[in-house]
């Protein structure tokens, strides 16, 4: 679960300008979701669930203007944990691992990808900013970036390309476009590093828009994207009760284990939070305000159905964007 929570979609946008985009997974239709295209790693990584920044595609989607994205009560506990009983806590509906719902499918307004590439030089026009690179393998500088300084693109075949962008000579973000053999299908693998302690893999699937390009690659023209998953399933979230704390744990190395009183416990596996504090609503419902520093930056609100089967997760990122996506608890 994109452990903003459950590995929900927040893996979106961390560096920008990269011509990366992340899918818009989980997003609710609702007139407080507003779409961020620059967020998209990041929401992945910062939802444990919808982990790409909500909403945008990783990379070289470069829907996401080009941003490198590519990102897991209220007063009730104390009384609440004091009247349960040992037994209730053994049989917590929380307890187990949680794998959240895909393939997603990407925002019907996302912003289209459209690149170029003939004769061995790689344009992309959707990125914000637009650029232009030799597609030789080679590492170029980019200028006035914190996120990366460095980016370099590789032509593999006639239907396969590499990219990535670097910090510091390290790799923070790398993707393989392949087109397919109609020439009317693209798929993306982008894999993103330093977000969480493990790297994430994030696929997404788009579809040619148009006719392609004369004499051009068969990855360059106008795509757009269809739907994203996680196909290592990245975001699987383990929750446990114990007594009146709550651990956490994803593949992505996030953990924590903090009391359900909404005391602050260190939040580990992640440079986007430093602490954490969870609530019982009641016994289907816990609160989790992830913070950095004090400060709060996304509110996650699980509910657990009576079956103890399924799991829905609502992420707030406290700026008006709202993500909304279920789980299912694995045998």
């Amino acid at each position: 679960m994109n452990r903003n929570a459950i590995g929900f979609t927040q893996v979106k946008a961390t560096l920008r300008g990269a011509g990366v985009s992340l899918p818009d997974r989980c997003q609710k239709n609702t007139s407080r979701t507003t779409r961020n295209p620059g967020i998209a790693a990041r929401s992945i990584a910062s939802h444990r669930w919808c982990y790409l920044d909500p909403g945008s595609r990783a990379i070289e989607s470069e829907t996401l203007t080009g941003d490198v994205v590519v990102k897991r009560k209220t007063l009730v506990f104390c009384s609440v944990i004091a009247a349960m009983s040992p037994a209730v806590w053994a049989d917590s509906l929380f307890d187990g691992t949680w794998r959240p719902e895909y393939p997603q499918k990407a925002s019907p307004g996302q912003k289209h990808d459209i690149t170029e590439l003939k004769n061995g030089v790689y344009e992309c026009r959707s990125c914000t900013p637009p650029y232009t690179i030799q597609a030789d393998g080679m590492d170029y500088p980019v200028k006035n970036n914190p996120d990366y300084d460095a980016r370099n693109v590789k032509i593999v075949d006639a239907q396969t390309i590499t990219k990535s962008v670097k910090k510091g000579g390290s790799v923070v973000f790398e993707s393989k476009v392949t087109a397919g053999a109609d020439g009317t299908s693209l798929t993306e693998l982008q894999t993103i590093y330093g977000m969480t302690s493990h790297p994430f893999v994030v696929r997404m699937r788009s579809k040619r828009v148009g006719a392609p390009p004369s004499g051009s690659h068969a990855v360059a023209g106008e795509w757009q994207q269809l739907d994203f998953d996680m196909p290592n399933n990245d975001e699987d979230t383990t929750l446990k009760v114990e007594g009146d704390t709550l651990s956490m744990s994803d593949k992505m190395g996030r953990s924590f284990k903090a009391r359900l009183d909404g005391t602050d416990a260190p939040y580990s596996g992640t440079p986007e939070f430093t602490s954490v504090s969870v609530k019982l609503v009641d016994s289907h419902t816990i609160e989790e305000l992830d913070k950095s520093d004090g400060k709060v930056l996304k509110i996650t609100r699980w509910v657990v159905t009576p079956d103890g089967k399924t799991i829905h997760a609502r992420f707030d990122d406290t700026h008006g964007r709202i993500q909304e996506q279920d789980g299912h608890k694995l045998p």
